[in-house]
């Protein structure tokens, strides 16, 4: 899996404009039901000061950005699926990242460099009919909850800065290695590249003074973060799997057209938390 490449190539078009009283003065927007609009992201951006929560649930790995490298959610097995997006589009871990809970909301970056917020008009949750939430108020400002989703973006933004840095730091050491990874499901083998762990022999060989300094620029917390959560790619063979046995389940049942849709009848999609 080239990493970033594939990440922008599996996120479908979108048309991103900024919020202004003009644009969006008479416009409201509802909030999305469901994760489906991550259903074909295979690496979500994780932030250091997410890294112990989602730790706890999701693998992660160090993939490159830019000239650098960040820490990323892995969540699929190929450039195109998000395993713990079910086929309803329902969440399959109890931590959601950061990235994922601003949906359709996003910062883009000024020439000043400050940020300006920005919504996905693609999203189908932008609406000219009078239903749901004001993007902007009577006057002329940010609604009260796009201005605390503001407020999250840029928070996230410095977190996701620092979180760079410290990836640069954690290079700098040399503990980071190719991580060659293969996750089985169904019987096959999965092979995932371009991916990036903390070499734990490597870590535990610093010398005094240079884990002093990785510890100084708080490479630690996110080094043991990164290694907790390679115990839990075996969820990623188990989505697999479930989402296989789902989608056969699903095509099994189906009703041919024409006849009576009985698709309520069918049972639960097996859900792994």
């Amino acid at each position: 899996m080239d990493t970033e490449a594939n990440t922008a190539a599996s996120t479908p078009a979108r048309m991103v404009e900024a919020v202004t009283p003009q644009r969006h003065g008479q416009r409201r927007w509802v909030q999305p039901s469901n994760f489906a609009f991550a259903a074909r992201q295979a690496l979500v951006p994780v932030v250091g000061l997410e890294a112990g929560h989602a730790a706890l649930c999701l693998p992660l790995a160090f993939v490159p950005f830019g000239d650098g490298m960040t820490l990323a959610a892995l969540v699929g097995l190929d450039p195109q699926t998000n395993l713990f997006v079910d086929l309803d589009g329902r969440w399959l871990a109890p931590y959601v990242p950061a990235k994922l809970r601003s949906h359709p909301f996003v910062l883009a970056p000024t020439a000043e460099g400050s940020h300006v917020l920005c919504v996905d008009e693609s999203s189908g949750l932008i609406r000219d009919d009078g239903v749901g939430e004001l993007i902007v108020d009577a006057e002329g400002k940010l609604a009260a909850p796009v201005q605390q989703i503001f407020d999250f973006l840029i928070q996230a933004e410095s977190s996701q800065a620092v979180t760079q840095k410290i990836c640069a730091a954690l290079r700098a050491a040399g503990v980071l290695e190719p991580w060659p990874l293969t996750v089985e499901s169904g019987g096959a083998s999965h092979p995932v590249g371009g991916l990036f762990r903390v070499s734990e022999s490597a870590l535990n060989a610093l010398p005094d003074e240079a884990f002093l300094e990785l510890r100084r620029a708080g490479g630690l917390p996110l080094a043991y973060a990164q290694l907790v959560s390679m115990h839990n790619l075996n969820a990623l063979g188990t989505l697999a799997h479930a989402r296989a046995q789902s989608a056969a389940h699903r095509q099994a049942v189906a009703p041919p057209k024409g006849d009576l849709d009985l698709s309520f009848m069918e049972s639960d999609t097996l859900r792994f938390t």
